[in-house]
Parts: structure tokens; sequence; C-alpha cells
């Protein structure tokens, strides 16, 4: 159908849709890109800055006005207690307050749209303007009058002594010194006032020009990348209706993946279309083998097995009997919970009894719950061979050893235990759940191994000299099945 005409048409027509269709998403894209800038600029956030930068400025301000004051007062103390004849009290000063509520400064300015970033030189804030120019009145201190000193004297002023002179309260007195010392330093204290104001000034309006410049070009930038993701994405319209109306004509089938990286259209050759997915990973499962007892089954039996025990290790027989008739049992109930191997299903309370009595040659009563549960961890594992045994006594000296060292030793029953995993699967540690069953099978009470009596267990004692004369024994299976 590719090579027809009418074929080709109807899909060149069908590409035509598609690409109208993908050009009006792009044009929602662009109008909601649009609005979302518009609701950043409305957010009233930069003017909250704004605001904050003048608020800061005001305080400052109002701190350098409110020292300049007890300074002053503090000159006219000071001056006032050198010579409190010469002194009069010092005059009210001009009170300004910046941080009235009732003042009415300019509202902080709008950022409106298309506003133009400015230089610092050519930018006016006129409410830090109007801060400034109230802050500098607080330097107009009336002047201190020389007031008539005090002599102590009576007698009217303006009068004549008797010699017909005027008097000496009449004659213009000369500035004292102190004085001239205290305008002197209320001139230093008004130029300091200047000074810090300014400062302040010019700081708060780099800060404010700051903010204001750099959120207008956040806009212009925003403005910018609307315009440009817009003309990137027809771009790539128009060349992904392109390659398919190429394909069409050519009558060959689209396989590759055509997808947008970036701002950049790509056909990707290293991905088909018709290429299906690698399944997953299975869970890891432990391999079933009905003459070899799985993990689960090992956890309960040894812990069924502690329980039964004494202080002594030791079980006796017609319990350990009634245990393996009651998992036989359930194993038709639980499965590999709480069960037994399925090679071990059909066997009777009799046959559990034999098995039993293999355990205890010497006709005691009991057997040690530990020798009865490494037979049944390591059933189908052959006995260590004095090579192996050396090995081991080797690698671990001490005679208690921990469970990291235990744990990192290379065992013989390793690869009889190891299993074969599913395809596409994770693997199972059962070598590893062994080693843990026998450590915690055999760990004392300050949590490490005996080695002796560990080697002891595993080389099963004296059953093996009296198993071996009646049979070949080459796994721990054959000292509990031997005479069945």
């Amino acid at each position: 159908m590719r090579e027809d005409d009418q074929t080709k048409e109807e899909l060149h027509q069908r590409t035509d849709i598609l690409s109208d269709e993908l050009w009006e998403i792009a044009e929602d894209r662009k109008e909601q890109a649009i609005e979302e800038r518009k609701m950043i600029m409305e957010s009233g956030w930069v003017e909250f800055q704004l605001e904050y930068f003048s608020t800061c400025a005001q305080h400052m301000m109002q701190s350098e006005i409110d020292k300049f004051k007890a300074t002053i007062q503090l000159v006219h103390d000071y001056y006032h207690a050198v010579d409190d004849k010469l002194i009069p009290e010092a005059p009210e000063t001009n009170h300004v307050d910046l941080l009235k509520e009732d003042t009415e400064l300019p509202e902080v300015e709008k950022i409106a749209e298309g506003a133009e970033i400015m230089d610092i030189n050519s930018y006016s804030y006129p409410r830090l303007d109007d801060l400034f120019k109230r802050a500098l009145k607080a330097q107009i201190v009336p002047d201190v009058a020389t007031g008539t000193a005090d002599t102590g004297k009576k007698g009217a002023k303006g009068g004549k002594d008797a010699k017909g002179k005027p008097a000496e309260d009449d004659k213009p007195k000369a500035e004292s010194i102190y004085v001239s010392e205290m305008r002197e330093a209320i001139k230093v204290e008004k130029s300091i006032l200047r000074f810090r104001l300014s400062q302040i000034r010019n700081w708060a309006l780099k800060r404010l020009q700051y903010q204001r410049n750099l959120s207008l070009k956040i806009y212009q930038k925003l403005e910018d990348w609307i315009h440009v993701s817009n003309k990137a994405e027809n771009d790539a319209i128009d060349q992904i209706a392109d390659v398919i109306k190429d394909a069409i004509e050519s009558e060959d089938k689209v396989q590759v993946e055509l997808r947008i990286n970036y701002m950049d259209f790509l056909v990707d050759h290293k991905i088909h279309n018709f290429i299906i997915p690698p399944p997953d990973v299975l869970a890891a499962m432990e391999e079933d083998i009905p003459t070899r007892f799985n993990i689960p089954q090992l956890n309960s039996l040894i812990q069924e097995l502690a329980m039964l025990s004494g202080d002594n290790d030791l079980i006796a027989n017609r319990e350990a009997v009634n245990m393996l008739v009651r998992k036989v049992k359930n194993s038709s109930s639980f499965c590999d919970v709480g069960g037994l191997p399925k090679s071990w299903s059909q066997l009777t309370q009799t046959d559990f009894e034999r098995m039993i009595r293999n355990l205890d040659p010497s006709n005691s009563g009991s057997i040690n719950y530990k020798q009865f549960g490494t037979i049944c961890i390591l059933l189908q594992s052959g006995l260590p061979t004095s090579e192996d045994m050396e090995v081991m006594k080797k690698n671990l000296q001490q005679p208690e050893v921990s469970s990291n060292c235990f744990l990192s030793e290379k065992l013989w029953f390793e690869k009889t235990e190891a299993q074969k995993d599913r395809n596409n699967s994770h693997a199972f540690p059962r070598v590893d759940k062994i080693k843990e069953l026998l450590f915690d099978l055999h760990k004392g009470e300050n949590g490490t191994i005996n080695m002796p009596k560990f080697t002891k267990t595993l080389m099963v004692g004296e059953l093996r000299s009296i198993m071996a004369n009646e049979t070949k024994t080459s796994k721990y299976e054959d000292f509990v099945v031997a005479k069945l």
C-alpha cells in the first residue's frame, strides 16, 4: 500500500493534521508561559524587596539622627558643666522622626511591562530622596547665645561708677573659649551626620538599582526563553513533518526514534521502535531439591531443636521422634515452612525411631541436638577430609572464632551446597545462609564458636568409627538413613 498514490496522499494529509495539532499544542504552551511570566511580574515580590530596602535605609537614617541628637545634648551638657555661668541651658533641637506612621512618603516604584534598565547615575528614587531631605533637617541646631555672666554683685546694669565711667556689666564681653569649642564640636557632628546619611543614601540607592535591574533582566530573559522555546518547538515540528513526508515518498518505514533533545530535533538511529525492552530480573529463589532441606525448613528445625534441648544440648529420643512425625504432617500443610524434605515425606514413625537410634549408638536415650542439626544442614554434603580439616584449622587458628571470621572462611561444602539459579534472576545466597545457620547452631554464650567442639561435631565423633564397619560413609545423610 505504501506504493499507492492515494495512500501517499492520505499519509501526507495525516502528517499535516499532526503538524497542526502539534503547532496548537506549542501555541498553548507559549500562552501558558506568557501568563506565568505575567503572574510572576504581578506577584509583588520585587516591590516588596524595594520596600524592604527603603525601610532598612529609613531605620538606619533614624538611628543616625537619634545618635546625632544624643551627641549634641552630650556636648551641651559637657560645656555647661565646665562653667554654668558662661554656657546657658541647651536649647531644644529640631525634632525629626522618620518612623512616624503619619509620615507621608512617595510609594514604591512599580516595575511595569517595558521598563528600561537604567544606570545608577541616571536613576532617581523619590522615596529615598525624600527621606534624605527630611533627615538633613536634623542638623539644624539653634545657636547658643552668650548669656550675661552672673558676677554675684549687687547693683543695676547700665549705671556708671563713681568717676562717671560706664559700668563693666555694660561692656561687650569676649566670647568664651568654651563656647568656641562647643560650636566647633557641633560643626564636626553635623559634618559626620551629613556624611553618614549620604553613605546610607548611596548604599540604599545601589541596592535598589541592583534589585530593579536584576528583576528587569530576569523578566527579559523569561520573555526571550518563551520566544526561543516556541521557535524551537515549531522548527522541531517542521523537521518531524519533513522526515515523515520523506519516508512516505521513499516508501520506507519510520523505524528509528524521532525525538527532541532540549532545543534540537534528533533522529536517533540507535533506538528502533520495534525493540522490546528486556524483561525484569526475577527475584532470588532457592532451588528445589527433594533430597535436602531448604532454608525455611532448616530455620524451623533448628529453632524447635533448641527449644526441646536441655542445658547439656541433649534431646530425649522420644521427643525427637515426635517432632519429626509432626513435621511430616506439617509438610502437607505448610510445604516449605516447618516441614521436611520431600524424600522424607513417606517415612513413618518407625523409620524415625531407627534414624534416632543411629544417632544414639550407646543407647543413652538422648541425642545431641547440635549434632543432629549439623547433619540436617549438611545432609547432601560429604564429610570433610583430613586435608579439609587441616586447611580450616590453619585459617581459623583461634580456639574461639567470631562470626565475621567464620562467615568469610571458604569451607569444603560450598560446592555441594551451591545451587543453580533461574535464568535472568538474582542469585540466592544458600551457601552464606548455611554458614549462618551453622554458626548460630554452635555458637556459645560469648557469641563465638569453640573450634575443638565444632570439629568433633563435624567428624560425627564415635558414629563415624561405628558406621565405617558396616558401610562406606561419604555423606552426612548416611549416618541417619544407613540402617533404615
